[in-house]
């Protein structure tokens, strides 16, 4: 099963390579460079730019614990005013989620982390390793997802 924007076999090879270009990419705030360093919700602007679903995406400056300090619902409203897609589970929480996926996470008090679905694993960027994968199932963060967003289409 698949998202609608990444339904295509083209869309899936191009979303495969490049999640596994930024594999192994350093953990850096406020970065969005290749093999250099990038934080978890531009990695996922970045995949979401280098697939062509926006051409850019302007994340604001936030401080490292924001979601420390604050249970407001930053990420998801920022993912919801900038692209085109819906909660998944907002309908069926068992809904298992498709290829592209993007999957946020409770960390602190607050929505606070997001990564990519792809074949039973989460593409993410995470403190102090950088990117890497986890299984979708994987119990230290199975437990804390909270929703899943469907790309609907590429944004002009």
């Amino acid at each position: 099963m698949f998202c609608e924007y990444y339904k295509s076999g083209k869309r899936q090879a191009d979303l495969m390579e490049v999640l596994y270009r930024w594999l192994d990419t350093p953990f850096r705030h406020h970065c969005a460079v290749l093999n250099q360093g990038v934080d978890c919700i531009r990695f996922v602007a970045k995949v979401l730019e280098e697939t062509g679903v926006k051409k850019a995406i302007n994340i604001p400056d936030y401080p490292r614990d924001w979601h420390m300090h604050t249970s407001d619902s930053l990420l998801v409203v920022g993912l919801v005013q900038r692209l085109p897609c819906f909660n998944v589970w907002a309908l069926n929480r068992m809904e298992s989620p498709m290829n592209g996926d993007i999957i946020l996470y409770q960390s602190g008090k607050a929505v606070s982390h997001a990564g990519i679905y792809f074949d039973e694993k989460v593409y993410q960027s995470l403190y102090p390793t950088g990117v890497l994968f986890k299984m979708f199932q994987d119990q230290s963060w199975f437990p804390k997802r909270k929703f899943c967003f469907r790309i609907i289409k590429k944004v002009e």
